[in-house]
């Protein structure tokens, strides 16, 4: 039965290749390095993935935007603020300037 040989192999993964070496204790076995185009467009050099990446992040943010709103209604009716944790119940016809003259008439300002 052969002895056995303790290998190595390194790993060099980059943006545009992949290098790898199989190494013996004293002496290099092999080498060998695949080169690929990278993933961007020509004229502007960005990602082919940018569009799908920035649909993804506006989905994530808009999910995440309405999960804030559902706790805060859900806060806000369990501590009676509101009557129900309805969308429109947060809707006011009100002019914001009316609402803060009938602020300042209560607290006096």
């Amino acid at each position: 039965m052969k002895p056995r040989i303790a290998y190595t192999l390194g790993l060099d993964i980059g943006m545009a290749s992949v290098g790898t070496a199989l190494l013996a204790e004293d002496h290099i076995i092999g080498l060998h390095v695949r080169t690929f185009d990278k993933a961007e467009t020509a004229k502007e050099g960005e990602s082919l993935n940018a569009k799908r990446r920035e649909a993804r992040l506006t989905r994530r943010r808009l999910r995440r935007r309405a999960h804030r709103l559902t706790r805060a209604r859900r806060l806000f009716k369990r501590e009676g603020l509101i009557e129900s944790h309805d969308p429109t119940s947060f809707t006011s016809t009100a002019s914001p300037w009316d609402l803060e003259l009938s602020s300042n008439l209560v607290y006096g300002e």
